[in-house]
């Protein structure tokens, strides 16, 4: 648990009721978040997501109203994208959380320096939920499955005798796989 060491934002944060027994209230944060987001932050389609999209550091500085980075690493992983993220279970209108990288230019003592940040928005429109929520999940799991191929491929060439037992691991993996799909689809 990251130390609060601001005065000033543990004031804040017990203001907003999300300060609690010496610690940030995660709950209650969430809801704070998801409310915040839900307000002012919401893309009705892919052309206003540059509009409405806010990193976490804008996001949380708008709810406390002022930055604090101690608190703003801390909170990142209430502002998770996955189905059990502390925000994503916090909405309440049939939106999904969404996230992107945003790259931004910005001038430091007269030089362009380019920076990619992470960002937040929310939204029901299937061409945004496909782009954001459905696709990047497609390429993680596109991905594990090519690592753990090459892991197995990496495994039979230092070691030949375990060819059997890797063919066997990605049978049971592929078994494993097929089954919780079938059942979260059912």
């Amino acid at each position: 648990m990251a130390l609060i060491v601001s005065s000033e934002t543990r004031a804040a944060l017990q203001a907003l009721g999300a300060w609690t027994d010496d610690r940030v209230d995660n709950g209650a944060f969430a809801k704070l978040l998801a409310q915040r987001l839900e307000a002012q932050h919401v893309a009705g389609n892919l052309d206003d997501i540059a509009a409405v999209e806010v990193t976490i550091g804008q996001l949380v500085s708008g709810l406390i109203g002022h930055s604090d980075e101690t608190l703003i690493d801390y909170v990142k992983p209430l502002l998770g994208t996955g189905a059990r993220g502390r925000v994503q279970t916090a909405l309440s209108n049939g939106y999904l959380l969404c996230g992107k990288r945003a790259r931004l230019t910005i001038d430091i003592e007269g030089e362009h320096k380019a920076m990619t940040v992470s960002t937040r928005f929310l939204s029901g429109d299937h061409d945004v939920l496909d782009r954001y929520v459905l696709e990047p999940r497609q390429r993680r799991a596109d991905s594990l499955v090519n690592s753990t191929i090459a892991l197995k491929e990496l495994v039979v060439a230092r070691q030949p005798d375990m060819a059997p037992r890797c063919e066997s691991f990605l049978e049971q993996l592929t078994i494993t796989w097929s089954k919780q799909l079938q059942a979260g689809a059912a």
